[in-house]
C-alpha cells in the first residue's frame, strides 16, 4: 500500500479510536495528517469512504487475519499461537494509535467502531460473517485432528468446542476492557483456554 495512504488510514484509525466516527471530522483528519487538502482528497473524497478503508484495513486485513503463523501441529500449540497472534495484533493497534499506555485511548471504541460499520455498511457485515465462518472451520479442523490423535477425549462435538473457543475471545475482551485493558484480556483468555483444554483431555 502507498505510504501516504497508509499514513492517512493510521491517523484516521487513531482518531476514530480516541473519539468515534461521528465526532471526527474530515478537517480533524486532514489537520492531523499534516497533508495539504489536495494531497489528502487525492486518496479519500469523503469520511465514509475513508471509514470503509479503515475498517477493511484494521479489522479485515492481514494484521488481524493472517493465519500463516499459527502452529497447527496440535490443539494446544494452535491456541497458544493464537494468543501470540492476538498479542502481535494488539501491538499493531497500539502502534497505529500512537500511544504507550492503553488508558490513553478508549479501548471500547475499538468494538464500537465494528457496530458502527455494521450499521452503516451492510457489506461489512457480510465480510465479517464470512471471516468468522472461515475461523470456525479452521478451529473445527484442528479439533478434529486433536480427537483423531487422541490429544483430547470428549463427547462434545468439534463444532461446539470451536464455538466455545471463539466466543470466549470476544466475551473476554469486552469484559476485561470494561474493567481492565487489552493485556489483561489476553491473560484471561489464555488461562481460560488452558483450563478448558485440560477438561477436554479427560
Amino acid at each position: 500500500m502507498n505510504e501516504t495512504k497508509l499514513h492517512i488510514l493510521k491517523i484516521a484509525f487513531r482518531l476514530f479510536i480516541q473519539k468515534n466516527f461521528k465526532d471526527v471530522t474530515m478537517q480533524d483528519i486532514v489537520r492531523e495528517t499534516k497533508l495539504s487538502k489536495g494531497a489528502f482528497y487525492h486518496y479519500f473524497e469523503s469520511k465514509e469512504q475513508l471509514f470503509i478503508e479503515v475498517i477493511d484495513t484494521f479489522y479485515l486485513g492481514d494484521e488481524m487475519n493472517n493465519q500463516s503463523d499459527f502452529d497447527k501441529s496440535s490443539l494446544k500449540n494452535f491456541y497458544l499461537s493464537y494468543v501470540k497472534h492476538l498479542q502481535r495484533f494488539i501491538g499493531f493497534i497500539k502502534e497505529c494509535v500512537n500511544v504507550e499506555k492503553e488508558e490513553d485511548y478508549n479501548n471500547m471504541n475499538y468494538f464500537l467502531l465494528v457496530f458502527d460499520a455494521i450499521h452503516r455498511f451492510p457489506d461489512f457485515k457480510e465480510k465479517l460473517k464470512n471471516m468468522h465462518l472461515e475461523e470456525q472451520i479452521m478451529w473445527e479442523e484442528i479439533i478434529e485432528k486433536a480427537k483423531e490423535s487422541r490429544e483430547i477425549d470428549t463427547p462434545m462435538s468439534s463444532h461446539h468446542i470451536a464455538k466455545l473457543f471463539i466466543y470466549s475471545i470476544d466475551s473476554n475482551f469486552i469484559h476485561n476492557i470494561l474493567t481492565e485493558n487489552f493485556t489483561k484480556a489476553l491473560t484471561s483468555i489464555e488461562d481460560l483456554w488452558d483450563d478448558f483444554y485440560k477438561g477436554l483431555k479427560k
